[in-house]
């Protein structure tokens, strides 16, 4: 039995998503395709819309093999990638959040060391649109849930999760302290956050 840890970016009650809709305001928290909807639509206006517009129609080829996604973790174009995958370390019975996850996939070979649920989660509802294409794993075997999300208002009970995942998305944030609060709220006392990002830049975001 998976327990309740989500709340309604609308009302903030405890949410059972599998409803489609909050039992308590009636807030849509699903769309048709199983996602869930989750950061409130302010969030979603700006940085989330820039990457809908990138992802939108992306061609991505398909795979289902979990394993084969080892080999990005081995990556000698990314060394850093394989110090990454240590610190995540044993991930087994875990309640894990990937947070600005966006179209990457090699975040699902997660699933191969078996936790008890691995949230993916992105602002941008056509980036994770792009990533369940890009790799389509079979959702009735793996405990897997993809979700739009907004880091800074983390929509989580108190003390849910007990492994936090960041890949180089920090540095989008604008309040980085006020995360890191939210990060220590959502963590269960034990629990764990690992990211790997580089500098902020602000020009960049301007930019877009």
């Amino acid at each position: 039995h998976l327990p309740t840890i989500y709340r309604c970016p609308s009302c903030s009650r405890p949410l059972v998503p599998r409803a489609g809709t909050c039992a308590e305001c009636g807030a849509v928290v699903q769309t048709d395709d199983g996602i869930l909807l989750l950061a409130p639509e302010d969030a979603m206006e700006e940085e989330g819309a820039f990457y809908d517009d990138v992802y939108t129609g992306t061609p991505v080829p398909a795979s289902g093999d979990t394993t084969s996604l080892r080999s990005e973790w081995e990556s000698l174009y990314y060394p850093m990638n394989a110090d990454v995958l240590r610190r995540v370390g044993d991930l087994r019975d875990q309640i894990v959040l990937l947070l600005g996850n966006g179209a990457s996939a090699k975040e699902l070979y997660f699933l191969e060391l078996e936790p008890r649920r691995l949230i993916v989660s992105d602002l941008s509802l056509e980036g994770l649109r792009a990533g369940r294409r890009r790799h389509r794993v079979d959702e009735s075997r793996w405990p897997v849930e993809w979700a739009v999300v907004d880091a800074s208002r983390l929509p989580l009970l108190d003390s849910t999760i007990d492994v936090v995942y960041g890949y180089a998305f920090v540095h989008h944030l604008p309040d980085t302290a006020s995360f890191l609060a939210e990060v220590a709220r959502v963590l269960r006392p034990g629990g764990r956050c690992i990211f790997m990002d580089n500098r902020y830049s602000p020009v960049w975001q301007r930019a877009k």
